[in-house]
């Protein structure tokens, strides 16, 4: 995996990589309190977005509140050696 990151907001860090063939842009809030992911990385990583009966607020930056229901469960997140599971909220 090869990449580039670089900061374009006081909250905000981009990453651009590659995993295999597949390319990636991560937007890394700072400021929010959950991790969430596009609906077009769940796609071609082949991830299952489960839908929640209520709506979750998700909370962004500079006190942005907007509501998912759809969450990727145990994604398995890998560099290097370490490995840690994540859930991630689908926001778009």
């Amino acid at each position: 995996m090869k990449g580039k990151c670089g900061q374009i907001g006081p909250n905000l860090i981009l990453l651009m990589f590659k995993v295999r063939t597949i390319g990636v842009l991560c937007l890394f809030d700072l400021g929010a309190m959950h991790s969430f992911v596009s609906p077009s990385v769940v796609i071609q990583f082949g991830w299952v977005a489960k839908k929640g009966a209520k709506p979750i607020k998700v909370h962004l930056a500079q006190g942005v509140v907007t509501p998912t229901n759809e969450v990727v469960l145990g994604v398995v997140l890998e560099c290097g050696k370490v490995k840690f599971a994540k859930n991630l909220m689908v926001y778009t």
